[in-house]
C-alpha cells in the first residue's frame, strides 16, 4: 500500500512512492507525510523559534530602544 498524498514538483503532482505505515482518517499516509507527525514538527518547530526569538530579544532590546546610541 502506498502513501495517500500527492506530491509536487513544480510541474506535476504525483503520488508519493514511500510505503504507507499509518491510517489516519480512513486514509494511509507514509511516516513523512502523517499528519499527526507533521503537528507534532511544526509545534516543535514554533518552540525552537521563539526561545531563538526570545534570546534574540533579550541581547537587542537597547539597539532597538535608542537605535541613535549604535
Amino acid at each position: 500500500m502506498q502513501c495517500s498524498v500527492k506530491v509536487f514538483d513544480g510541474f506535476y503532482f504525483y503520488p508519493c512512492a514511500k510505503p504507507a505505515k499509518v491510517e489516519r482518517d480512513r486514509e494511509w499516509f507514509c511516516t513523512i507525510h502523517d499528519p499527526e507527525y507533521i503537528k507534532r514538527k511544526e509545534i516543535a518547530w514554533a518552540a525552537k523559534y521563539e526561545a531563538e526569538e526570545t534570546v534574540w530579544l533579550k541581547d537587542h532590546r537597547l539597539q532597538i530602544a535608542a537605535p541613535d546610541l549604535y
